[in-house]
């Protein structure tokens, strides 16, 4: 009973949800965690992404997308200490990517989605895996948009989500895919 009652005397308190504030210039960014080497692994992934909640970079490629011993890759929510859905975006490609956990059936898969990216050129277009070379800067109407989706959950009314394990091909061939 005296736990009870602590319960009820605990104040309620609300979190904001709260992300990692992105510069106005991608090359800030990219300056920020480019060639920096991953906590787990303590080499330069090829393929870095930054959880846009808690800012660690993981490895998409080396250790985080590798298994560990329980079968577990830490880009997976359970894993990953920021919850069940987790946007990253992906440095070599300016791209944003949702990370989700879902259960189908009696089983859980991660799943993964390519939504686009927040940085636009002089002319209002992405350049997706940073092809062109151009400055980008961020677009706050695009933000704002994914952060919509993201927290009123739209993503799933709108885009698809994919198999993890495809992710790599697919940011690779991202700049055949376009936002709807």
């Amino acid at each position: 009973m005296v736990s009870l009652q602590m319960v009820m005397y605990e104040p309620c308190t609300f979190r904001p949800f709260i992300t990692l504030r992105l510069p106005e210039s991608y090359d800030d960014i990219f300056a920020r965690y480019f060639g920096r080497t991953c906590i787990r692994c303590c080499k330069v992934p090829a393929n870095p992404m930054i959880c846009l909640i808690c800012s660690e970079m993981i490895c998409l490629d080396m250790c985080c997308h590798a298994t560990n011993e329980i079968g577990e890759s830490y880009l997976e929510p359970e894993v990953h200490p920021c919850g069940v859905q987790i946007p990253f975006l992906a440095l070599n490609s300016a791209l944003i990517v949702l990370v989700k956990m879902r259960i189908e059936g009696l089983t859980t898969a991660c799943k993964a989605l390519v939504w686009g990216s927040v940085y636009l050129d002089a002319h209002g277009e992405e350049d997706r895996n940073l092809r062109r070379g151009k400055p980008l800067k961020l677009a706050q109407k695009r933000v704002e948009r994914f952060y919509r989706d993201f927290l009123e959950g739209e993503v799933e009314a709108r885009y698809s989500y994919h198999n993890i394990s495809h992710l790599p091909e697919a940011l690779r061939d991202a700049h055949y895919i376009h936002l709807r």
